[in-house]
């Protein structure tokens, strides 16, 4: 006899008592941040960050629409590492190079934010103050403005290449320009004998320094009247 016929009921599932479980969109976005740094951006799906938040993933579309909004998302919030932003006042350049040891910093903790592209359209908050930060810093350099746009892309591109670079060690005597055939690379080994003979080959890992030198040279070029 079924439970209907005998007049019983049967009972209805409840959930455990105490509040509906919900989720943090900041959460989120710090999950898969953790989930990049670790793997690169491949590592980072709905699937995986709800894995690793305990939850399933259909349960991450309530806050995010997509991977893709997911990726703007954690783009932008590791941006706002890069505050506090230092403008020195009436010197754009040097502001800039300051921004550049930055970004090269930010994207050695974050390698898979050089796969990112960091554009104006649809950038989040931080990425847009970003952009506001550096054009004020660069008010007072002549140019046109979009030179200056020109300026802010190639200092994100010059750190991107050097947070690739090696760290820098401290410099050896095996590190000098090698001895080459002067008739088959004439060029090379004079330019090799003069860096010898002046020592410059102890300054080759001075990476702060270069990545200094090459962004004031980049800088003034693109901005020259």
């Amino acid at each position: 006899m079924s439970e209907q016929a005998s007049g019983r009921q049967r009972p209805e599932r409840t959930r455990p008592p105490g509040p509906v479980p919900s989720l943090d969109r900041a959460d989120i976005v710090a999950a898969a941040v953790a989930l990049a740094d670790e793997g690169g951006l491949r590592a980072v799906s709905m699937r995986a960050v709800a894995g690793r938040m305990g939850t399933s993933a259909s349960g991450l579309y309530r806050y995010i629409k997509d991977r893709s909004e997911l990726l703007a998302l954690m783009a932008d919030r590791v941006v706002a590492e890069l505050r506090p932003f230092e403008l020195a006042p009436g010197n754009g350049i040097d502001a800039l190079v300051r921004m550049a040891h930055a970004q090269r910093d930010l994207y050695r903790r974050h390698p898979w934010l050089k796969e990112m592209d960091l554009r104006l359209a649809g950038a989040g908050p931080e990425t847009l103050r970003y952009f506001d930060t550096s054009l004020r810093a660069l008010e007072g350099e002549t140019g046109p403005i979009h030179a200056k746009f020109e300026a802010i892309a190639m200092v994100t591109g010059i750190a991107a290449m050097f947070a690739s670079a090696p760290e820098p060690r401290a410099a050896r005597q095996s590190d000098a320009p090698p001895t080459v055939d002067s008739a088959t690379y004439p060029h090379l080994a004079a330019a090799a004998a003069a860096a010898t003979a002046a020592q410059q080959y102890e300054a080759m890992d001075a990476r702060d320094d270069l990545l200094e030198r090459v962004v004031r040279g980049v800088l003034r070029g693109l901005l020259a009247p």
